[in-house]
């Protein structure tokens, strides 16, 4: 074989979606019909010509696997989030809704992975700079979050709640015994937890998923042979760095339940006047996460300037 030459090499890649999922999320999938019966794996499949002294049809398959992961991974998270909006007492009607967004998180895992595959599979055949692509990887994942201000996002969230609950303490006080002025103190403040989630949910979502790609980025680089020392050095350093994303993440979850207890007693109409204060009380103590945000972000101010000497170096 003359060197540089090609051969064909088949690509077929069975995903399964169940791979980063806890045995609650497992269970959850057993026992709905619906979903047992869509949510499964999945194939690629692919023929692609490449160079035998790079590449081998395991070698690529592993190499997709782990590509793949961080895709299995973030949807893991969000099957997370949406059962955990589920109580056990919750309705059959509140059941339905959120298996047709886990039906929905699960289309898009399907769609990103194979556009993520397709697209790597591309870079490979045209045989492009390994560092170009990590770079624009790292970079794109970094732009993400140094955009947000992580222990803004959870300050206003509280603020918000801590306001909302306040304020139905005192219609709570100022309708007495009128259960529909109740009922009506209820559902304002329900909906401006409600608003003031859809936008920390927002903020949360895109903070998770830049956070992933950045470990994906990494976990690529270090496993690329072509790459440049450099290049790999600052994706150990992402991997170094990454344990104060997972204990912020451990910690936003934490506040995320708490949030959702309080919009469950509220929007129910289990809170009296002096049970709102009481809770609006424990929520404004509950700053932990805040010290987790500050070290996150931390975190993104030292791979910035780390990426930024890596761009340098490979200009």
């Amino acid at each position: 074989m003359a060197a540089g030459a090609k051969e064909k090499m088949k690509v077929k890649l069975t995903i399964d979606p169940f791979q980063e999922l806890d045995k609650g999320g497992k269970t959850w999938i057993e026992d709905s019909k619906e979903l047992k019966k869509t949510i499964k794996d999945f194939d690629y499949t692919d023929t692609v010509e490449l160079d035998p002294r790079k590449w081998s049809e395991k070698k690529l398959e592993d190499a997709l696997q782990a590509l793949v992961r961080y895709e299995l991974k973030l949807f893991a998270v969000r099957f997370n989030k949406i059962q955990g909006k589920v109580g056990k007492s919750a309705s059959d009607k509140e059941k339905d809704k959120a298996n047709d967004e886990l039906l929905d998180a699960y289309k898009e895992l399907v769609k990103d992975a194979n556009d993520k595959i397709s697209l790597a599979l591309d870079e490979v055949v045209k045989d492009k700079g390994d560092n170009k692509k990590g770079l624009r990887d790292g970079k794109s994942a970094l732009k993400e979050l140094e955009k947000l201000d992580l222990k803004k996002m959870i300050s206003a969230m509280r603020v918000q709640l801590v306001a909302a609950l306040n304020g139905l303490a005192a219609e709570l006080k100022k309708a007495g015994a009128q259960e529909k002025a109740k009922q009506a103190a209820g559902a304002r403040a329900g909906s401006l937890i409600d608003q003031a989630r859809a936008v920390y949910d927002q903020q949360s979502n895109a903070a998770t998923e830049a956070m992933v790609d950045l470990l994906e980025s990494a976990e690529a680089t270090l496993t690329n042979k072509e790459a440049n020392s450099a290049l790999k050095a600052y994706a150990s350093l992402v991997k170094t760095e990454f344990d104060a994303f997972s204990d912020f993440k451990g910690a936003a979850n934490d506040f995320e339940a708490a949030i959702e207890a309080a919009a469950v007693d509220v929007t129910s109409g289990k809170l009296d006047e002096v049970k709102a204060r009481q809770r609006a009380a424990k929520l404004a103590k509950l700053t932990g996460p805040d010290g987790y945000a500050t070290t996150a972000q931390k975190a993104v101010a030292t791979l910035a300037k780390a990426f930024a000497n890596v761009e340098k170096e490979l200009k």
